[in-house]
């Protein structure tokens, strides 16, 4: 019995402390408001998870915007600007990717978030992170 609580005790002060580890790391994070109709927000916050997301641009350390325009192939070009505000005024980027016609809904969620990290890393090599 003694065991179980001491075992229970152990598990409880390592999560607290590394939640604690967590939110600390997460102060220092870059807070990006992301601007995007066709994106899947929650697979983006899955896979990026070295940035804050906020709901409010007038918060975010970088704006990012996508939009797209029609290919002659039939498929989809995006252009996803990134726009430093705050700390990071004046610090812009743009990358462009292609969505072809025989691209599933995957390629395209795994393209945006390839693109999303690449545009970041200009952001994040400016932070302790």
């Amino acid at each position: 019995m003694k065991k179980l609580i001491l075992t229970a005790l152990l598990l409880t002060i390592s999560t607290i402390c590394f939640t604690q580890e967590t939110n600390n790391f997460l102060q220092d994070a870059i807070k990006i408001y992301i601007d995007c109709d066709d994106c899947d927000m929650n697979f983006i916050r899955e896979e990026i998870q070295f940035v804050n997301y906020v709901r409010d641009r007038k918060v975010a350390d970088v704006h990012i915007i996508f939009s797209d325009q029609n290919t002659g192939g039939g498929g989809e070009e995006y252009t996803v600007e990134f726009i430093g505000l705050g700390r990071f005024q004046n610090v812009n980027n743009e990358l462009v990717f292609i969505k072809t016609k025989s691209d599933s809904e995957d390629d395209f969620r795994i393209q945006s978030v390839n693109t999303l990290r690449l545009g970041l890393v200009r952001y994040a090599a400016k932070t302790p992170i």
